[in-house]
């Protein structure tokens, strides 16, 4: 799988439905990335290209990357808005 595989709006809809504090794992299954990206699920880089998109979106997602490497990926926090 090649990071252009991944739907943009689909992550910007997936994150915007996380909690304030959430983890990478979390936005790959929210139920619209599942649906959609079910034929990427065993590739072994699926998950690291979530990671690098969430990452590359942070400014306009408007959240901030608290921790990496945890069993659920990078743990995400949004910024308060003010």
């Amino acid at each position: 799988m090649k990071r252009s595989d991944l739907n943009l709006n689909q992550i910007r809809r997936a994150v915007a439905a996380m909690p304030p504090t959430f983890s990478t794992f979390d936005v790959i299954e929210h139920q619209e990335m599942e649906k959609s990206n079910r034929r990427f699920e065993r590739e072994r880089n699926y998950r690291a290209e979530v990671g690098k998109q969430l990452k590359e979106l942070m400014g306009e997602l408007g959240i901030t990357e608290l921790r990496t490497k945890t069993r659920r990926g990078s743990i995400w926090q949004k910024r308060s808005a003010g």
